[in-house]
């Protein structure tokens, strides 16, 4: 039974995630899929962390979205609440259910030499 509740789309982008409970760890991870409700993580170096998201646990995930001419460089920041995490496959996935979100400012390096 299909439990989606919004169409996915394929979008790759570098995104963070961070489990609430421990704000500090963040795993570096590129987004898979995408939906108005929901997004699929594949994060790395999870494997030997204690602090791995879990099923249920709230995660904070920011989307370091594309720069676009004349636009302010901006991320996705998402609440989150973890609803699948797969193993089993090289890379670790994890699906989460997107409580709440909003566009903030990037804290990356905009300069671009000059």
């Amino acid at each position: 039974m299909e439990l989606r509740r919004g169409v996915r789309y394929p979008v790759e982008l570098k995104c963070r995630v961070s489990p609430y409970s421990h704000p500090t760890f963040d795993f570096p991870g590129r987004t898979v899929n995408m939906s108005n409700c929901g997004v699929l993580v594949s994060i790395d170096g999870v494997e030997l962390s204690l602090v791995a998201p879990k099923v249920g646990d709230l995660a904070r995930v920011v989307v370091e979205l594309p720069h676009a001419p004349h636009i302010r460089l901006c991320d996705l920041d998402c609440v989150c609440r973890v609803v699948r995490v797969n193993t089993e496959a090289a890379a670790y996935r994890v699906a989460l259910d997107v409580k709440r979100y909003y566009f903030a400012r990037a804290a990356r390096d905009t300069s671009l030499g000059g």
